[in-house]
């Protein structure tokens, strides 16, 4: 059995109930990956929040600060799961900061899981003692998980020197070569870890911090048991780049069987290939000062996933394009990477500055724009404006009726940028010359072109 679906209600931001669909494995590499994209403050964080409170031994306390007024000061925490079976948490009003399970029938045997909070650190010396996988999932405080150190994950170490080879071997797909650790004794008494690599040798207070943040990881990953759920907040931090790319490509080998769920600010971690894999994208973000959830559809999943077979245009879905996905708002479309580099040129001899973002290196042609759009929309995103060569006006006009809440734009050129003729192509004329330049009959027409996407950029959404 597994979670299809959280629902938080009154918990911090979230004032109203909002959803999150969970992706359910497959056996399908990456399927079981639930990715959570989204500005600061935009909720991420308080969905991880909700698991710690769900998985938790007892029913948490809520304090004031963590109830929403609007809601009423009411917290409702659910987790559905496949079956049509239901099960969760609630505060009530003349109970204060009190919650209590509802469906506590249900909860028994079902779906339980590992939750890693952002701040992934422990007491460099520590005493001996185990804890088991439960225990672990069990040991923390659900009302101190923000900010609050992992102190029980000490007793954790010794359970994976037991375990060592298949600690390491997840390990060494992320860290090559892979790290020597054991646990040593301080003649004072204390246990620390003593770490290896690269020919230096450190004790627990001298581990970097994204090594330590690893370690949790790993250690969540190496006994993980195919009914739980394993939560993860910023897997990214204090991790280099390829060892970001390696640690998603590791994550999303194993949601093949189980499930996963993180948050992240990383495009490493947005995950194309898992995404094809039938992988969960969703985005929090905020609207009227309240937190919401919006997750990207399956037709549009199926449609980004065709841009990683454009061999024309690789870079369409490429790392620039999901830099896109986690800014708050304001992005601007264009047909391919000459218009992105003409644009930002084009900024500066206008004098006029965009107010939004270009959206990686294109779309990878016109055609694409329809894809990128939908995705967007999908996700969330209410201002969102496009750019399309003159030749292009028919799909400018489908995409206006497709998505009327965005702004679509028709330049009066067929390119661009001029281009001079060729045996296989015809010239064209351009906005700006074949150097890039503006020519001066289209000066005042980018001028304005600037000036309403901007107008755009700033209207509020009914």
């Amino acid at each position: 059995m597994v979670i299809t679906r959280l629902t938080i209600e009154g918990l911090r931001g979230f004032a109203s109930e909002q959803s999150l669909d969970l992706a359910t494995p497959t056996g399908e590499r990456g399927s079981g990956l639930t990715m959570i994209i989204g500005p600061n403050n935009g909720g991420k964080s308080t969905i991880v929040e909700a698991f710690r409170a769900l998985f938790s031994r007892e029913a948490p306390s809520f304090s004031l600060g963590k109830r929403n007024r609007e809601a009423a000061s009411v917290v409702r925490i659910k987790a559905h799961l496949d079956g049509g079976i239901e099960y969760g948490l609630s505060t009530e009003p003349s109970e204060g900061s009190e919650s209590d399970w509802f469906g506590i029938e249900n909860r028994a045997g079902r779906p339980w899981g590992v939750v890693l909070p952002s701040r992934r650190y422990f007491r460099p010396y520590f005493g001996r003692g185990k804890y088991d996988r439960r225990q672990y999932a069990q040991g923390g405080d659900p009302v101190a998980f923000r900010g609050s150190s992992i102190d029980y994950f000490s007793r954790r170490l010794f359970d994976a020197l037991d375990n060592r080879a298949g600690f390491d071997e997840i390990l060494s797909r992320v860290v090559s070569p892979t790290p020597q650790w054991t646990i040593e004794l301080s003649d004072a008494g204390q246990y620390f870890l003593r770490f290896t690599a690269g020919g230096h040798t450190h004790d627990s207070d001298g581990i970097g911090e994204g090594f330590v943040s690893l370690f949790f990881i790993v250690d969540a990953l190496r006994d993980m048991d195919e009914g739980e759920v394993l939560v993860v907040d910023e897997p990214e931090l204090s991790l280099h780049p390829s060892l970001q790319r390696k640690l998603a490509n590791v994550l999303a080998d194993c949601a093949s069987s189980r499930q996963i769920v993180y948050a992240t600010h990383s495009p490493y971690f947005l995950n194309p290939e898992a995404l094809a894999g039938g992988a969960q994208l969703a985005r929090a973000h905020k609207r009227d000062n309240n937190c919401g959830i919006s997750q990207l559809g399956r037709e549009s999943r199926e449609r980004l996933t065709k841009l990683l077979g454009d061999m024309n245009n690789p870079h369409a879905f490429g790392l620039a394009a999901r830099e896109a996905f986690f800014m708050s708002d304001r992005i601007v479309l264009v047909e391919g990477q000459e218009d992105v580099l003409c644009y930002r040129a084009f900024q500066e001899q206008v004098g006029i500055s965009l107010e939004a973002e270009l959206f990686g290196w294109g779309v990878g042609g016109a055609s694409k724009m329809e894809f990128v759009a939908g995705a967007l929309q999908d996700l969330g995103f209410q201002h969102v404006a496009g750019i399309l060569d003159s030749n292009k006006a028919s799909i400018a006009e489908k995409l206006r009726k497709e998505f009327p809440a965005f702004d679509f734009h028709v330049i009066p050129a067929d390119d661009v940028r001029s281009k001079g003729a060729t045996p296989e192509k015809p010239g064209v004329m351009g906005l700006a010359d074949q150097s890039g330049n503006l020519t001066a009959e289209h000066h005042q027409v980018v001028a304005q072109l600037f000036t309403s996407i901007n107008e755009y950029m700033q209207r509020p959404i009914d």
